[in-house]
């Protein structure tokens, strides 16, 4: 096999080990979920009090979480993309293909979801997935874009 194919090859072992990260935060019970992020919000309010900012009145907890759903899916839509653009080279398609994967991992682990206790699957979880996968996605064609028309340009 030829060196860059294997390199390739290795590329799409990251986006699958991000889903398995994803799954393994998804697979615990909601008990165990909500405690991790209820820890996660004490300290980032701590910090945004710290920073002077005014956060009564505002549900932290429910932004962090909707925030945790963009975040690993962006990263999801990144990574995939560098797979299947190493193996494509095709800019668009590469990004349809990376939000699509990811957006199909989003129904899959939100279905997932509804078998562990405390848990359940939600549309707008999947919907803020796949934003962020996609975000992620354009980014990566953004930066890509910006790439090819320095090369030719200087």
């Amino acid at each position: 096999m030829h060196k860059s194919n294997n390199r390739n090859i290795w590329l799409w072992a990251l986006p699958i080990l991000w889903m398995g990260v994803i799954f393994a935060f998804s697979h615990q019970p909601g008990q165990d979920s909500s405690r991790l992020s209820g820890c996660i919000t004490i300290h980032i309010a701590n910090l945004l009090e710290m920073l002077g900012m005014d956060i009564s009145g505002m549900d932290l907890g429910f932004f962090i979480r909707k925030a945790a759903h963009f975040s690993i899916y962006f990263v999801l839509g990144i990574l995939t993309f560098i797979a299947n653009y190493a193996n494509r080279r095709r800019l668009v398609e590469s990004a349809v293909v990376a939000v699509l994967i990811s957006t199909g991992y989003a129904v899959l682990d939100e279905y997932h979801q509804s078998f562990i206790p405390g848990r359940s699957c939600q549309l707008k979880d999947v919907l803020i997935d796949s934003s962020g996968s996609f975000a992620g996605a354009a980014v990566c064609l953004c930066l890509r874009l910006i790439k090819m028309r320095k090369c030719r340009s200087g």
